[in-house]
């Protein structure tokens, strides 16, 4: 595909250290029925309405289109994250990936008959998903933070953890650094797992409520 060759023509270029950062605009449906890579039927194609997902025209397809539509998006982006580590694997012996969400996506899981996306924090919403990558060579160099990261695999983390991981995967560090936010070192203390709520609050995980199903 165009865009992982062009990713290809940059790290073969590159022969010093490097961070690579890769956006992905998130899951998109109507990309993957493009190209022609749906894998679940039926899919379908959301209404779009100025540039925003129209939840309540969603609610006339069918729920098992729209939640194949979903699994889609996620092959695909599968697709892309496995073709980048594959490039950097060649081209970059000791290197290292990591991927993690924004947030996550409530399709007909708090309510069986509606769609809520991720309008409003849930435990479907809150929840992301997050993974590394190592080469050979990289894990040969760096043993001990492949072991702690192991051994802090089930682990509280946050956001709060990802600047600090990132960084300690790439074996930089500076006065300040704290590493008991890397889940790359042996000090690494669980995160308190914060979220904003609806009043643009940080708000404890673990004080989080489940919100009654609004009435339709």
């Amino acid at each position: 595909m165009q865009s992982t060759s062009h990713f290809e023509s940059v790290i073969f270029f590159s022969y010093n250290r490097y961070l690579y950062l890769v956006h992905v605009k998130r899951n998109m449906p109507n990309e993957c029925i493009r190209r022609g890579l749906t894998h679940l039927n039926p899919d379908f194609l959301p209404t779009i309405v100025t540039g925003v997902l129209n939840s309540h025209s969603c609610q006339l397809w069918r729920k098992d289109a729209i939640i194949n539509s979903y699994d889609n998006s996620i092959r695909y982006s599968d697709f892309i994250i496995d073709s980048a580590l594959s490039i950097i694997n060649v081209h970059a012996e000791i290197s290292a990936g990591m991927y993690v969400s924004d947030h996550g996506e409530d399709l007909f899981d708090r309510n069986p008959t509606a769609i809520d996306f991720h309008a409003r924090p849930s435990e479907h919403t809150l929840h992301v998903p997050l993974f590394l990558w190592t080469s050979e060579k990289y894990e040969s160099m760096f043993p001990s933070k492949k072991k702690n990261l192991i051994e802090n695999r089930s682990r509280k983390l946050g956001t709060e953890n990802i600047f600090y991981s990132v960084a300690d995967l790439g074996n930089v560090h500076f006065p300040s650094f704290d590493f008991t936010k890397s889940i790359f070192d042996s000090t690494f203390s669980d995160s308190p797992q914060l979220y904003y709520n609806d009043d643009q609050r940080a708000v404890p995980f673990s004080q989080f409520e489940i919100f009654p199903v609004a009435s339709r």
